[in-house]
């Protein structure tokens, strides 16, 4: 990050250099997370934003229990590839499923009432961050923004500065927006989106581009309403690379192709499978087939919800906490104590799928 921000070169060659740097972390670590977020940052600063969407969709494929990522790839499809109201569809699927970040909700807010014109729910939005996480410091000026600029109350945007400045005296945007407010100016100064771009780029490396296309394909599907497009897109995906696991995958959670018996094989695949057969017992039978650790961890997580969407208590899956990805399942173990129930299911079911990345289909 600091190459990017202070080194000698240009933009362009700063943004190539941090990006071949970050990938070759990720040839000896390929699950460092930081890197991954600094090779997405150097693409864009490269110029290459078709890539460093790729790599967003890929990022979010293997680490869905981070809403870092989330966050992030809504920043780039909003600012850097014209297409706000997919990103708004990804902060609305993101807020569902973490609730308590600190980010989310602000930047769902402006986008709200920047581009969706919906004043009103942004306003909900931002007031709950200040009353759930007053310490939250960017809300405060989201708010004061949308309330001066777009809404014309602009004695609650300087309430709202004041109380920022009671809690950070020497908070810069704060006393910058309280002189633009005393001189009758509008707080922040309108942003002219991009024209919309839809082609990914191959970001190269380790990640091929159809793994990307795949996960966006999906996410059209499932929380976007792109249902023909994203099946067909799924359908040649599939055909036109067999030997990547991920694409099968979700292929067939799409309903785009018929299920297979070797993918049993694969535990992504049987998860999903009892997940879409919507019952704890499917669950149950799952265990008796998945002994590992971590897999198990998935399993009864996933009867807790179903128990819970039905108010029926039920015993769950005992499984020992090791194994696997610690660090991963503590971070999805604290996503799963809050947030919409359909909504943690639905990261069980890319969790479960997240090691797919570069397996090759079993003989």
């Amino acid at each position: 990050m600091r190459l990017l921000e202070h080194g000698t070169a240009d933009g362009v060659e700063r943004g190539l250099l941090a990006e071949s740097l970050a990938r070759l972390v990720l040839l000896h670590e390929p699950a460092d997370q930081h890197a991954w977020g600094l090779r997405g940052d150097a693409l864009a600063a490269a110029g290459r934003r078709d890539a460093a969407e790729a790599l967003g969709w890929e990022r979010l494929r293997r680490f869905p229990e981070n809403p870092q990522w989330t966050g992030q790839l809504a920043t780039l499809l909003a600012e850097g590839r014209g297409r706000p109201r997919e990103a708004i569809a990804l902060l609305d699927t993101g807020l569902a499923l973490f609730p308590s970040h600190v980010t989310l909700r602000p930047h769902l807010g402006r986008l709200l009432a920047d581009v969706a014109d919906d004043t009103a729910r942004a306003r909900r939005l931002l007031e709950d961050q200040l009353a759930r996480f007053p310490e939250s410091r960017h809300a405060y000026g989201e708010l004061a923004a949308l309330l001066a600029d777009r809404l014309g109350d602009t004695r609650g945007a300087e309430q709202v500065l004041r109380d920022e400045l009671r809690r950070w005296p020497d908070d810069r945007l704060g006393r910058y927006y309280l002189e633009r407010l005393h001189a009758g100016k509008r707080l922040r100064r309108r942003r002219d989106l991009p024209p919309a771009e839809e082609v990914l780029a191959d970001p190269g490396g380790d990640v091929p581009l159809s793994l990307a296309a795949a996960r966006r394909a999906l996410f059209r599907l499932e929380l976007d309403g792109h249902t023909d497009e994203a099946r067909t897109a799924l359908r040649h995906a599939s055909d036109a690379d067999p030997g990547l696991l991920y694409l099968h995958y979700a292929a067939e959670r799409a309903g785009a192709v018929e299920p297979a018996a070797w993918r049993d094989t694969a535990f992504g695949f049987a998860f999903d499978r009892a997940a879409r057969a919507g019952s704890a017992a499917a669950f149950h039978a799952l265990a008796r087939q998945w002994p590992n650790a971590v897999e198990r961890r998935l399993i009864g997580h996933a009867i807790g919800l179903f128990s819970e969407m039905v108010n029926d208590p039920a015993p769950t899956v005992a499984a020992e906490a090791r194994g696997g990805t610690p660090a991963r399942l503590a971070a999805l173990d604290a996503v799963l104590r809050g947030g919409d129930a359909s909504a943690r299911l639905m990261l069980l079911r890319d969790f479960a799928a997240s090691d797919l990345s570069l397996q090759p289909i079993a003989a």
